[in-house]
């Protein structure tokens, strides 16, 4: 008798990277204990400086690495050379967008009514503009800053274009590292406040 052979099993086109899952467990687990500890800063029990302090200070400084460990693992999933920037926003940007208007709206109500904030429209469109209606939303203009750059940094990620992003990175870290240090210590010599114009932690 003819044997038929045994059906092969479908094989996966894209299978998950467990590695970049077990850094993103990791950063949602900072959050967590970063959110959860801060009450521990000023524990009424022990004091300002009390043991409870302390060890809320050493787990909050070093969970603060969960914001940009989610900011590289974006950038890893997403930095891919060949990317279409009006198919990149048309699928990306009205997932933060569309979310950031409605929360938005609903903390504008909030203050209107639960801390009797006299909020014109006017008004509601320049804190919504500058980012300013609830300072948590601030990680949704981040990621809207993040996609709309990603699509022209995509050229970084092709093969041979190691300098260029060494090149890259090198300037980020100029603007978003040195030139605040450059404002602070010119401030602190000359007595008065110094900027230079460049708003670099937004860069």
């Amino acid at each position: 008798m003819r044997e038929t052979a045994a059906p092969r099993e479908a094989r996966v086109e894209n299978p998950r990277d467990s590695g970049l899952d077990v850094v993103r467990v990791v950063a949602i687990l900072l959050v967590v204990c970063i959110h959860c500890n801060s009450s521990y800063y000023f524990s009424p029990k022990t004091g300002v400086y009390g043991g409870d302090w302390v060890v809320a200070s050493l787990l909050a400084s070093s969970g603060r690495i969960c914001v940009p460990l989610f900011f590289m693992l974006s950038g890893c999933l997403l930095l891919k050379p060949g990317l279409n920037p009006l198919q990149f926003y048309r699928k990306r940007l009205s997932r933060i967008f569309v979310p950031l208007l409605f929360w938005s709206f609903v903390y504008i109500v909030v203050r209107k009514t639960l801390e009797a904030n006299q909020i014109s429209a006017l008004s509601a469109c320049r804190l919504f503009y500058n980012g300013e209606i609830y300072y948590h939303l601030w990680f949704l203009y981040a990621l809207i800053g993040l996609y709309l750059v990603i699509p022209f940094l995509s050229p970084l990620a092709e093969a041979g274009r190691d300098l260029h992003l060494l090149g890259f990175a090198g300037l980020t870290f100029i603007l978003g590292s040195l030139l605040p240090c450059g404002d602070r210590l010119l401030t602190e010599v000359g007595g008065f406040p110094f900027r230079l114009g460049i708003y670099s932690q937004v860069f």
